[in-house]
Parts: structure tokens; sequence; C-alpha cells
């Protein structure tokens, strides 16, 4: 009587913690890993080792902007928004990874994104006023909001190394980025790079030359359009 009882209780645990029929997985993610390039080589800050397309060569000491706006595009050209605004800062790995919830999994043939914040958001004191942000603060009289990028280094100018500082900013001058790249999302953590190439940002449509436009965009309307302007194709999916 004992021995059956067992063997009842044995049937009975087993069939509770029965998991051969788990419960689907319907959570959707997208994680993005941001990296930089210039050219063919990975970013190194700090190093004069880099030459855009006006011959200028260059190092990188800073790198921080905002992203905003991420939408995915499916197959039948419809978007699907995933994220409003994230602010990113190359030497700080926290900002490199960034993670969304998804509506919808699928095919899709590409993303849409802005470098930088829309008019909803650029707006003076209008973001947390954490330090991150307070940096990025764009002066009111130069038009109030905040910066969209700060991009800043040194270069070579004969026998001297004077530094360099694009930065893009005010409603007129966001970079509307779209990327042409397929790819299936699934049920459960999708992950992609997302890689923005630096020399990109002085090349196409326009060559920008430190030696001709300047050292300084912020307050040349014309420098910040064509950053802007050459913004658009700065980054690839892979």
């Amino acid at each position: 009587m004992k021995n059956l009882l067992f063997v009842i209780l044995i049937i009975s645990f087993s069939a509770c913690s029965k998991d051969d029929d788990p419960t689907p997985v319907t959570e959707k993610n997208l994680e993005f890993e941001l990296s930089f390039v210039s050219g063919s080589s990975p970013l190194q800050f700090d190093t004069i080792m880099y030459t855009n397309a006006a011959g200028n060569v260059y190092s990188v000491s800073r790198l921080q902007f905002y992203i905003s706006n991420i939408q995915l595009i499916k197959s039948d050209s419809s978007l699907v928004t995933i994220s409003d605004y994230n602010y990113v800062d190359a030497r700080v790995p926290s900002t490199l990874t960034q993670k969304h919830s998804l509506s919808e999994s699928g095919h899709f043939i590409g993303m849409k994104l802005q470098l930088g914040l829309d008019t909803a958001h650029n707006k003076s004191n209008f973001l947390p006023a954490i330090a991150e942000n307070i940096n990025m603060v764009w002066p009111d009289m130069m038009g109030g909001g905040y910066h969209f990028m700060k991009f800043e280094g040194y270069y070579v100018d004969g026998l001297s190394f004077p530094g360099f500082a694009m930065h893009l900013g005010r409603n007129a001058y966001v970079a509307n980025c779209v990327i042409s790249h397929s790819f299936d999302l699934v049920n459960g953590n999708n992950k992609m790079k997302l890689v923005m190439d630096l020399n990109e940002w002085f090349a196409n449509p326009h060559i920008y030359d430190f030696n001709i436009d300047g050292n300084s965009s912020m307050g040349d309307m014309n420098d910040l359009l064509k950053l802007s302007q050459n913004g658009t194709d700065i980054f690839t999916l892979q």
C-alpha cells in the first residue's frame, strides 16, 4: 500500500512539473549595438590617424549626439515606430547598447531615424535636467534647444594641430537618415549593429574642408546645412 501511494505521488509530481509544452515567447525586442568607424578604420580616440574626403588628417576627442524617431520600414513601406529619443556618448559604453520593445515582428527593408531631436523635444529646458542633457544645451541666443551632436578633435595644418568642433543643432538642421537594409525580426530578442562612419560627415553631398569651411560650425548656417545634409547617410545596419 505504501509503495502504491509513493508511485501515485511521483506520477502526480511529474504531471505538475511537465515542461514539454512551454508558453510561447511573445515578447519582441530589438537591441542596437552602436559602433564607429572612419572609412574602414574603427574609432580610436585621441589619435591623429583618419583622413577625410578633403584630405584633412584628424583625430577624435569627443562624439556625443541624440538619435530620435527610430522607425522600421516594412515591405509595404509602412512604418513601425520604436523610440522617441536616445542620448549617445561614444566614450561611455553604457550608452552604446540600446534595447527597444517592438509592436510587431516580420520582414523589414530598412530603418529611418533622425540624428538630433525633433521639434517636440528640441525646446530649451524641455528634457530632464540631468548632466548629459545639460551638457548638450544650445544657447538661447543662438536659437535654443539642444545640440544634436558634438563631434570634436584635432587636425593637421602644416606643423600645427588646431582643434575642430563640428556642432549640430537647431530644428532646420536635423539630419534625416534612411538606411536600406533587409532583415527579419522574430519574437524574443533581436540584435543588430548600427555603425556610424565619421568620414561621411565630411563627404556626401558636400566636401567639408576645415581649411576652407572652417573648424567650428556652430555659428555658421552654411556649415550647419552642409553637415545636416552630409549626415543623411552616416549610418549602416549590420
